[in-house]
């Protein structure tokens, strides 16, 4: 049941994060622009995995700022204080603009599904993992994480990843945030289960 309850919770997140259809969604791009400034965003006093991003209000933060936003940091990475959480591309940032991003990135000492789809991935093939070991040599066990894998991976594997880069409502990129990316997904859900089987 445990295996059950996070597969289901990992497919609501699939839906939410991965757009449908594995067509390729065409839309703003964006790289910058040859002398254009650039200034570092340091993770403040804290640590942890970054847990949930709240892209909207960073798209407004950029906004006001007339810059790029680029978030160094995906969902699931552990950072620590001092560590680079972000780049902003133009001129006009401040401490006050730094301290707005580092509110809109929680950070928590351990990874969650809130918006982490891989952490349900990474999960399941930990069960997997301790499965297949010698000290535990349960099979039926791990057969049921590669079936419930096998769920997951049919759902993700029609849909694509979803584009970094997200506009502003002038159709103006203002954040690039690293979502999830399935041919990771699907990495992770095989290399190592296959090793250790």
């Amino acid at each position: 049941s445990v295996i059950s309850r996070i597969g289901d919770h990992t497919a609501e997140l699939v839906d939410r994060v991965l757009p449908g259809g594995p067509e390729s969604a065409s839309g703003p791009t964006w790289s910058p622009e040859p002398g254009t400034p650039r200034t570092r965003v340091e993770v403040d006093g804290r640590h942890g995995h970054v847990d949930e991003v709240d892209v909207p209000r960073l798209v407004a933060l950029a906004a006001e700022r007339d810059g790029v936003l680029v978030l160094e940091q995906p969902l699931g990475a552990f950072t620590t204080r001092g560590q680079t959480l972000a780049t902003f591309w133009g001129t006009g940032w401040d401490a006050e603009a730094s301290a707005a991003v580092n509110r809109a990135v929680r950070l928590d000492t351990e990874r969650s599904t809130r918006q982490d789809v891989g952490f349900g991935f990474r999960q399941l093939v930990d069960i997997g993992e301790r499965a297949l070991s010698p000290g535990v040599n349960d099979p039926t066990t791990a057969t049921q994480v590669i079936d419930e894998l096998h769920r997951l991976l049919r759902e993700a594997v029609q849909r694509r990843s979803p584009s970094p880069f997200v506009a502003d409502g002038d159709g103006v990129v203002r954040v690039v945030a690293p979502g999830p990316d399935v041919n990771a997904l699907l990495r992770l859900s095989v290399e190592e289960l296959a090793h250790y089987g």
